[in-house]
Parts: C-alpha cells; sequence; structure tokens
C-alpha cells in the first residue's frame, strides 16, 4: 500500500496513492532546478524562435535560419 509522506499524514488527501505517486514524480531540489535551467535557456524569444524554426523545418543550414 502507498502512504503519503509523514510530513502530509495530517492533512486531508481525496487519493493518497496519487498523491504519493505525485510527490515521488517530483523528485529532488537539485534535479528540478537542473530541469528549470534548462527550461530556462526556452525563455530567451529568440533562442526559442529558432528552436520552432528548426521543428517545423528539420535540418537547415545556419545561413538559412531565421533572424529573430
Amino acid at each position: 500500500m502507498h502512504l503519503v509522506p509523514a510530513e502530509r499524514a495530517g492533512q486531508r488527501t481525496v487519493d493518497g496513492h496519487r498523491v504519493r505517486d505525485a510527490i515521488a514524480a517530483v523528485g529532488e531540489p537539485e534535479r528540478v532546478r537542473a530541469w528549470a535551467d534548462r527550461f530556462s535557456l526556452l525563455s530567451d524569444p529568440g533562442r526559442l524562435s529558432l528552436l520552432l524554426a528548426l521543428h517545423e523545418a528539420g535540418p537547415i543550414a545556419v545561413s538559412d535560419l531565421p533572424r529573430c
């Protein structure tokens, strides 16, 4: 049987199994920070535009990339 973590034992949950799985899926804070750093690269509109262009067009010469 899956149980919610001890620190959440006093809180009402509708589905303890799902709560436990959701908490486990988040993982360690260091891992979350590493993913946040990776995704922060997409916060720049120019980088995101290039990524979207490459996703749509596939391989393309650097000289043909749109200027953003």
